[in-house]
């Protein structure tokens, strides 16, 4: 016997299954779900966004009423509670002023916890950052386009056309 005729030819191609190793066709198709589960919540988001904002508000209002100065004047309660209307108007109509939406963001990112008291300076900053919110001129407590009206020539008073 030939020393030779023990070792087998070689093959040009490997008969035997290749196997791959990583992720299963199982995992591949678990994290496309997960992404799809994913995008449809961000677009959900997004389509509800403006109820989630009125929603948030409405609370955060609850919260505010509730912690409120004693020494608090009824003008600045009544001027508060005309600025929660006019942010909730505007979030509702989708008329929000982008400087306002970050001045508010900035204000709710640290509410009051239940049972604490605001101080005057914080209720102060709300009422302005919500009256921004919903274009109020704080000095007359009219709405840009709403009720303002700009004198005629002949003294009587029109109403300004929104834009």
């Amino acid at each position: 016997m030939n020393q030779q005729d023990d070792i087998p030819a070689p093959e040009p191609f490997h008969t035997e299954p290749v196997q791959f190793s990583g992720c299963g066709k199982p995992a591949v198709i678990g994290c496309l779900v997960l992404l799809l589960v994913v995008a449809l919540g961000l677009v959900a988001l997004m389509w509800k966004a403006r109820d989630l904002l009125e929603f948030a508000v409405e609370e955060y209002r609850g919260v505010v009423i509730q912690s409120l100065p004693p020494d608090l004047s009824e003008n600045e309660r009544q001027r508060l509670n005309q600025a929660f209307e006019g942010a909730l108007a505007a979030i509702r109509a989708g008329n929000l002023d982008p400087g306002g939406l970050q001045r508010l963001q900035r204000v709710l990112a640290s509410p009051p916890r239940p049972g604490d008291t605001l101080d005057r300076e914080s209720v102060l900053e709300l009422t302005e950052a919500l009256e921004q919110l919903a274009g109020i001129d704080a000095t007359s407590g009219s709405t840009p386009g709403d009720a303002a009206s700009y004198p005629s020539l002949a003294g009587e008073q029109r109403p300004v056309a929104s834009a």
